[in-house]
């Protein structure tokens, strides 16, 4: 699983210092020079040129910003209600977790019964990188700003969405423990609270799902619900943890769709200021 995680990560930080390089640094295309009747003077442009940021360390500036902002809705009162709304589905999937766990499980013999083809969980495994793929890829590439924007906060905030339910993967309580299955050793193993995978597949579809609607959310709605499903038959996790896996997703997908909507509202700004002559200028800023 660290490997999967460390994998997931270096793929996430590679395409999002592709974005920045790609994208971020394109700004100013409307100076405050644009506008003045005279071409402006060498030490104008000098004086302009130490004014602007360094390319790599703007993109890491955005980048570590968008990172606070993104936990700063994570910790808001927003999640709690989204926490809120999960926790009952949590304690109704938590009281039948055994009755559906026996129904692909003989503890007897200490085997799976009842089981999907062989195939269906590692389908179920690689499914999810195919979106995080096509969707990565468009940070580079994008059809539009806000299409660039949403792929970008996929990738930033993929790597917390892992590390979260690995830290708390790591607790030992009850409800952390994995279903029994024929392929774990017949005793008591941690790591199934929650359920990362439907994490994942929960973060990608409620994010795109919120900014494009049914076009791109019924899809990836339907590849979360089939993860869940099948992590379940096959005993990797109790349906709860399942549930509790959708709920981290959920939240950190409303917390990405804000961050979101901040960055595309500081695209365009205005500058009103005075040259060296004391002439007044005014300024157009587009990040594109």
């Amino acid at each position: 699983m660290k490997k999967k995680g460390g994998r997931v990560l270096a793929w996430s930080m590679f395409m999002l210092l592709a974005c920045e390089s790609h994208v971020v640094i394109a700004e100013n295309v409307f100076t405050p020079f644009a506008l003045q009747t005279e071409p402006p003077t060498k030490r104008q442009l000098r004086k302009e040129k130490r004014k602007k940021p360094n390319r790599m360390s703007k993109g890491v500036e955005n980048v570590l910003r968008d990172i606070f902002v993104l936990h700063r809705h994570i910790f808001s009162f927003d999640s709690f209600k989204i926490w809120a709304s999960i926790f009952p589905l949590f304690i109704a999937a938590r009281m039948i977790d055994k009755k559906i766990h026996n129904c692909f499980y003989d503890p007897c013999r200490h085997k799976n019964t009842n089981q999907m083809p062989s195939w269906c969980e590692p389908l179920a495994k690689n499914l999810i990188g195919v979106p995080l793929a096509i969707f990565g890829a468009r940070t580079i590439f994008p059809v539009n700003k806000d299409v660039q924007q949403t792929s970008r906060m996929l990738l930033l905030g993929l790597p917390f969405v892992l590390w979260g339910k690995d830290l708390i993967k790591k607790i030992r309580f009850e409800e952390n423990l994995r279903p029994k299955n024929e392929n774990f050793p017949n005793e008591d193993c941690l790591g199934g609270f929650p359920s990362g995978h439907m994490a994942e597949a929960m973060y990608t579809a409620v994010l795109f799902g919120r900014r494009y609607g049914v076009r791109y959310g019924l899809p990836l709605g339907i590849v979360a619900t089939a993860v869940g499903i099948t992590f379940t038959v096959c005993n990797r996790h109790f349906f709860s943890q399942v549930i509790a896996g959708a709920g981290l997703g959920v939240m950190y997908a409303y917390a990405a769709d804000k961050v979101i909507n901040t960055n595309l509202g500081k695209d365009l700004s205005f500058d009103v200021g005075m040259d060296a002559q004391g002439a007044t200028t005014f300024g157009v800023k587009f990040r594109f």
